[in-house]
């Protein structure tokens, strides 16, 4: 008889893990060329054990509902009821967004979420001139409250909570809520919903912040304190790590910025003179579920863990409801690839299973064409569908944190909470998080984090299937969203005839209370924006007129020590500045000739209306930038150009487009109406202008500008970071400008006058 196949035969083993790993473990190699470390760079272990693993269940674990919440803020958790499934939607404009959450609400989801355009996260109506181009794009845009009434019209809001990711102009978007809520005969005290509000995480990651960190962080308290008083269902703030971990962080930093800048806001909130337990509790959390599994799952345990520590011990909370961390989860937008997207079905499952399996109170699940565009109605029902088998087939939801107790998911909680300390004490030495955010601390830390991970991709020790490796060949087209570019018409007329039709005189009134309360110290802003509100005052008139064009006295003047607010998403090595071959003086050529040129231009008050000189043809390109593209370099010297003419310089989307109408007509009126100048001193003192490419991807690009002085100027050289990123391809295509912010000071001695 033919003897059956088996494992060969083991020794015995007896000695514990030690002679495990020795006897068994070594003598089978491993896997060559991938890393084992977790994408953070933590080492992994082959096993976890009693042995490498102490787990003192009462204090590391306890039970759910009960401190330190490891296992989960309820004692019932999905026993009792599941997650909110809500998922992120908005594009065009209100009425085609309500048919949107018409729809999702018809296929079974639980509560709404709601995406803006970029124009509504910036500040803008849809008519102003910076619009063009942008006005429902990437979300639903949203002018006033007429807008709000059409957005939520046949929605009870008195049955469904809903959330808005918007920061900047949250407070704005709030009191358009609470209006439609009192036309709907619902009180603003019964109002269920999360407004994001998170403006540090702005200057750290997302960049779309409208005024400077103090007048920033005036109205956050203030939504916190009204809230407090008015609407105690309401989530004023929702601490956002996701845009943070979309900006290139890892895990580690995602838990400890995030959670340092919610200790910001309990300590600006406490410094106004509200107890901690009277607004604590209604502070709420928003985190990424990325691909690293068990590293997601340990995440939210360690971050429950500290929150809960740090808000009963640091700040005093006696409420247990204070200590509870409940949050918001969505699945990577940054691990989606445009290669074989129906995968990213694949990889959002996963995500949204660590995002449960880690205890989340409210889950969005992306859409597998989001790396493409905003997602479809066939995509969005994919997504919602994930959680659902989720929730009802895998019978997850059975038991409470059912990898509790697991050795190697509890050391990774430890570990994590490890790194989050470590972070604040880094933050703590530095001043705080906004000396850190102004001292580009937490941007360098993303930036080092992210060039990790790319370099980690592009040398094949972390697979990503489908882009560097089993990749297939030509793919065939998916069906994608197309926002139709006569919604944007459509809108413009929109909000010009609910200008057209309100009572002007109640406008101009509204208008001037808030702009006399704004200029005041001790003045909650939230009654008067929401009476502003009430009388159909557009956002752009509320924000951009009366509260963000207002400079404050202590804002600075400085664009080094604004502009480091602003992060960058590419590792950028500081060159030797003293070696003049890392220079190349080809790619965006802007010789002092060029600057001292602008100025003499615009020297005479007789020269104030003419148009700025055109952008001198691109000379060739050196050695290191024969593979810039051409399209490339004139973006980036048209920006640098026109830069100086700039009113906002927080939004840089709005000089995105070298075709956009008007880009070649900034005078110096314009230029002197800027509360920032772009180089921080008379651009006359500036010898020379230097430009080094520094980061090159295929579809990014960073620049290193450096602005050198004459001697006897009395100016430092200044390092300014360009980054620009591909749209589009073939003929469709353009370069973007993604950022430009302030560097550094590098030892560049100042040329002698010639």
């Amino acid at each position: 008889m033919r003897r059956m196949a088996t494992t060969e035969d083991r020794p015995e083993i007896g000695g514990g893990a030690d002679e495990w790993r020795r006897e068994l473990f070594e003598a089978t190699p491993e896997r060559e060329g991938e890393l084992n470390s977790t994408i953070s760079g933590l080492p992994t272990e082959p096993l976890y054990s009693p042995e490498n693993v102490e787990i003192d269940y009462d204090r590391d674990l306890g039970y759910p509902g009960v401190y330190p919440y490891t296992r989960g803020v309820y004692p019932s958790m999905y026993r009792g009821k599941l997650w909110t499934m809500r998922q992120f939607a908005g594009f065009g404009t209100a009425e085609e967004t309500n048919e949107r959450f018409r729809y999702l609400l018809e296929h079974g989801q639980t509560g709404l979420s709601t995406a803006f355009d970029m124009p509504t996260l910036m500040g803008y109506d849809s008519d102003h001139p910076r619009s063009l181009g942008e006005v429902g794009r990437e979300g639903v845009a949203v002018d006033s409250l007429a807008d709000m009434e059409t957005l939520f019209a046949g929605i009870p809001l008195g049955e469904v909570s809903t959330s808005m990711t918007i920061n900047s102009p949250a407070a704005m978007l709030l009191a358009f809520y609470v209006c439609v809520g009192e036309q709907q005969g619902v009180p603003r005290s019964e109002l269920r919903g999360t407004i994001q509000t998170d403006i540090l995480k702005e200057y750290i990651a997302q960049k779309e912040w409208i005024f400077p960190p103090e007048p920033s962080m005036r109205l956050v308290v203030d939504m916190i304190e009204f809230c407090a008083q008015e609407m105690p269902r309401w989530h004023p703030i929702s601490i956002s790590g996701y845009h943070i971990r979309e900006a290139g962080s890892n895990a580690a930093q995602e838990l400890a910025f995030t959670l340092a800048n919610g200790f910001a806001y309990v300590e600006a909130a406490v410094e106004r003179g509200l107890e901690v337990d009277d607004f604590a509790p209604r502070l709420s959390f928003f985190f990424n579920a990325h691909i690293d599994f068990f590293e997601e799952i340990a995440k939210y345990r360690a971050a429950r863990r500290i929150w809960a520590r740090e808000l009963r011990e640091r700040y005093g909370a006696r409420s247990p409801r204070s200590w509870l961390m409940r949050f918001h989860t969505q699945t990577a937008g940054v691990s989606l690839t445009a290669q074989q997207p129906e995968l990213n079905i694949v990889r959002t499952a996963l995500e949204a299973l660590a995002a449960v399996l880690g205890g989340t109170q409210s889950l969005h699940t992306n859409s597998f064409d989001e790396a493409l565009a905003l997602p479809s109605e066939n995509a969005a029902r994919i997504a919602l569908r994930t959680q659902q088998v989720i929730a009802h087939e895998t019978g997850v939801v059975n038991t409470i944190d059912p990898l509790g107790g697991s050795w190697y998911v509890e050391d990774l909680t430890k570990r994590l909470e490890a790194e989050a300390y470590d972070y604040f004490e880094r933050i703590r030495q530095l001043g705080g998080v906004v000396p850190a955010i102004e001292e580009n601390f937490f941007q360098r830390e993303i930036a080092d984090a992210s060039f990790r991970y790319q370099s980690e991709v592009e040398a094949k020790q972390r697979i990503v299937v489908g882009v560097n490796r089993y990749q297939a060949g030509e793919e065939p087209p998916i069906e994608l969203l197309r926002v139709d570019p006569a919604l944007e018409r459509k809108q413009i007329e929109s909000v010009q005839a609910a200008r057209a039709r309100r009572d002007s005189a109640a406008v101009q009134a509204a208008l001037a209370q808030l702009k006399e309360a704004a200029a005041k110290d001790g003045v909650n802003l939230m009654p008067l924006i929401v009476e502003a509100s009430r009388a159909y005052v557009t956002m752009g008139e509320i924000a951009l007129n009366h509260l963000l064009r207002r400079r404050p006295p202590n804002f600075p003047p400085r664009i080094s020590s604004s502009l480091r607010s602003v992060e960058t998403r590419i590792h950028l090595p500081r060159p030797s500045w003293g070696r003049g071959a890392l220079w190349a003086l080809g790619p965006v050529v802007l010789v002092a000739g060029t600057i001292v040129f602008l100025i003499a231009h615009y020297g005479d008050p007789a020269a104030s209306n003419k148009p700025l000189p055109a952008m001198p043809e691109a000379p060739p390109a050196t050695p290191i930038d024969q593979k810039i593209d051409k399209q490339a370099r004139q973006v980036a010297g048209k920006f640098i150009l026109t830069a100086v003419a700039r009113e906002n310089t927080g939004a840089s989307w709005e000089l995105l487009d070298p075709s956009f109408p008007g880009k070649a007509e900034f005078t110096k009126k314009t230029w002197a109406k800027g509360y920032i100048p772009v180089v921080p001193y008379k651009v006359t003192s500036i010898a020379e202008t230097r430009f080094h490419v520094a980061e090159r991807f295929p579809n990014e690009l960073t620049i290193d500008v450096a602005f050198i002085p004459k001697k006897g100027s009395g100016a430092q050289a200044e390092v300014f970071k360009l980054g620009l990123h591909r749209r589009g391809t073939g003929s469709n295509q353009r370069w973007l400008v993604d950022y430009w912010n302030a560097a550094y000071t590098p030892p560049i001695r100042a040329i002698p006058d010639q």
